[in-house]
């Protein structure tokens, strides 16, 4: 969308968003690699990585997938990211996100709230969670 009122919209919003970030977000690493052909599964191999900053929090209660063995909610967190800073195509598997030391995988497609390109929702797995049964995809992960 790049109409009068789009363009109004995002360069009153994206400073805002970007203070917002800078006040109480974390730092956090975007890493870009090749070959990942799902969600929730790492790259085969590590690319390009962006440093940004972010808000990184666990995934509010009323949005938390309960397993049907357990009737346990499955632990995992969401991110929000300035669109002006993100540069990759969140759009396809194959990203993760970074955090002391821990990854954080995307569960699907990072949405593009409202679509003006202001803000980047991310849904993200635990860390630790296991990715793939028999054949943990993370040192010391178990299943």
């Amino acid at each position: 969308m790049t109409g009068p009122g789009t363009l109004d919209l995002r360069a009153d919003l994206t400073p805002d968003v970007r203070q917002l970030l800078a006040d109480f977000g974390h730092d956090l690493t975007l890493v870009v690699g090749n070959g990942s052909a799902s969600w929730n599964t790492p790259a085969s191999a590590l690319g390009i990585t962006h440093e940004l900053r972010g808000l990184l929090m666990p995934t509010p209660l009323r949005r938390l997938q309960v397993t049907a063995a357990s009737e346990l909610p499955v632990p995992s967190y969401v991110a929000y990211l300035a669109g002006a800073d993100v540069s990759a195509d969140l759009s396809t598997p194959g990203w993760h996100i970074q955090h002391q030391g821990q990854n954080y995988y995307p569960t699907r497609d990072a949405r593009d709230e409202g679509g003006q390109g202001v803000v980047w929702v991310l849904d993200l797995a635990a860390p630790g969670e296991v990715t793939e049964r028999g054949n943990p995809s993370e040192p010391g992960w178990t299943d």
